[in-house]
């Protein structure tokens, strides 16, 4: 189930600053930015290489992630993985792991794709998200 990491999830206050550091000092390639109406965040892709980094960025107080900032500041939020399934079966598929998906999941993902996140209290204290994407 878990095929590959996917991206590597960092909160920021402002993508625009943040990509001050990521695109323009560290060179990192910017592969688009994307606001998700859902969920109510800004994600915007960088290439890492072989996984991706994803800036995610709260687009209003009272979201979970501004929560976040508030109490840790910016920084690591999640690791997500790839699944080859689709994001039905791959919730369903958690439990041969011992592990289940987050209350009131799944939700929107970037390029149209689906996710579910997985409690940190099943992960060793890592925030995990699950995603599958549409096949081209």
């Amino acid at each position: 189930m878990f095929n590959r990491l996917d991206h590597i999830a960092i909160a920021v206050r402002n993508t625009e600053d943040a990509l001050k550091f990521y695109r323009d000092t560290l060179r990192l390639p910017l592969l688009y930015s994307e606001v998700l109406d859902g969920p109510g965040v800004r994600l915007t892709h960088l290439d890492m290489g072989n996984v991706e980094l994803q800036l995610v960025e709260p687009l209003s107080e009272s979201h979970p992630i501004s929560k976040f900032l508030d109490e840790r500041g910016e920084g690591l939020h999640h690791l997500c993985w790839q699944t080859k399934d689709e994001i039905g079966a791959a919730m369903e598929g958690l439990s041969e792991y011992g592990l289940s998906p987050k209350p009131n999941e799944p939700h929107a993902a970037p390029n149209n794709g689906s996710a579910t996140f997985i409690e940190p209290s099943q992960t060793r204290g890592v925030l995990w998200e699950i995603t599958s994407k549409p096949t081209e």
